[in-house]
C-alpha cells in the first residue's frame, strides 16, 4: 500500500506557470482543464459574430425591420433602435428579404432561424452589417 502511495505521489503533475499549457496537459487520458475554468470561458467565449466585426473596422451595424402587409415592407434603424433611415423598400415575396439576410446578416444558424421565424410570423427584424459606402447609399435615400 505504501509503495502505491509513493508511486501515485511522484506521478502527480506539477502545473507551469502558463496556464494555456498546464490546460491542454494531458494524463491519464483526461483533460485538466477543469483546473482553470476561466480559461476555458476565455478560449471558447468568442463567436463567429465576434471575429467578423473584429476584422471589419469600417462597419456599420443596422436593424432591418420587416412586415408582411399587402407585401413585404421593410424599414432601417440605427444601431441606437430610435433613429430611424429614410429608405424604406416594398417586396413582392420575403425570397429579397432572405437574400438582404444572407448577403449582409449573420452567418449564425440561430440569426437564420430568427429571420425564418420572423418571415413565418409576418413580421420580425434582423442585424445587418454594412460597409461605409452601402450605409451612406442607405441614409441619404
Amino acid at each position: 500500500m505504501k509503495a502505491n502511495q509513493s508511486q501515485a505521489r511522484t506521478n502527480k503533475i506539477h502545473f507551469d506557470s502558463n496556464p494555456l499549457k498546464s490546460a491542454i496537459l494531458v494524463w491519464s487520458g483526461q483533460f485538466f482543464i477543469h483546473r482553470y475554468p476561466q480559461l476555458v470561458r476565455l478560449l471558447f467565449s468568442y463567436t463567429v459574430a465576434m471575429v467578423m466585426r473584429s476584422e471589419r473596422q469600417n462597419a456599420y451595424r443596422v436593424l432591418m425591420n420587416y412586415i408582411d402587409c399587402r407585401g413585404w415592407h421593410v424599414s432601417f434603424l440605427e444601431l441606437d433602435c430610435k433613429t430611424s433611415l429614410p429608405l424604406t423598400l416594398t417586396f413582392a415575396s420575403d425570397a429579397k428579404i432572405r437574400i438582404l439576410h444572407q448577403r449582409f446578416g449573420s452567418p449564425l444558424l440561430e440569426d437564420k432561424q430568427a429571420l425564418e421565424h420572423g418571415l413565418s410570423t409576418g413580421r420580425g427584424s434582423a442585424w445587418l452589417t454594412l460597409n461605409r459606402e452601402q450605409y451612406l447609399k442607405l441614409k441619404k435615400r
